[in-house]
């Protein structure tokens, strides 16, 4: 679009010359404005080019990057399904752990409850043997 502004001025400023049969001083000054003209279309070219190859650039760069978001969208995936079947792991094993804490309550519990007889027994027993020692001392002097 800029080319073709600086391309029509250019066009639009020889037809008036030739045209108007200017004089030598315009005809110069009309040389001078192409000349500038020529120059200004030169540059916006090579402007052009250079935002084009920036352009192209960019668009390589955004392609590129679009890919790295899909690899990095496919590890999210693989990572968050790795971590779900460590939790359920977790879970698992918390359970199992859980019911091993309950079983050893329980046999510290009937541990306890036979130590306690144990316990009462040994009374017993200690008891009984004061008691047949009594009896053994009682019967010593009949014998």
């Amino acid at each position: 679009m800029g080319h073709r502004l600086v391309l029509s001025s250019i066009v639009a400023l020889a037809c008036s010359l030739v045209l108007s049969g200017c004089g030598s001083k315009e005809r110069d000054q009309a040389r001078k404005e192409a000349a500038q003209a020529k120059t200004d279309l030169a540059k916006a070219t090579q402007t052009l080019a250079q935002t084009i190859r920036e352009r192209d650039q960019i668009k390589e760069g955004l392609t590129n990057l679009s890919g790295e978001l899909e690899k990095a969208k496919s590890e999210l995936t693989t990572v968050t399904q790795a971590r779900d079947k460590l939790q359920d792991q977790v879970n698992a094993l918390t359970q199992q752990k859980d019911a091993a804490v309950a079983e050893a309550k329980e046999a510290k519990a009937e541990l306890e409850a036979q130590l306690a007889k144990v316990t009462q027994l040994q009374e017993q027993y200690d008891k009984l043997q004061a008691t047949v020692k009594e009896l053994q001392d009682k019967l010593k002097p009949v014998r």
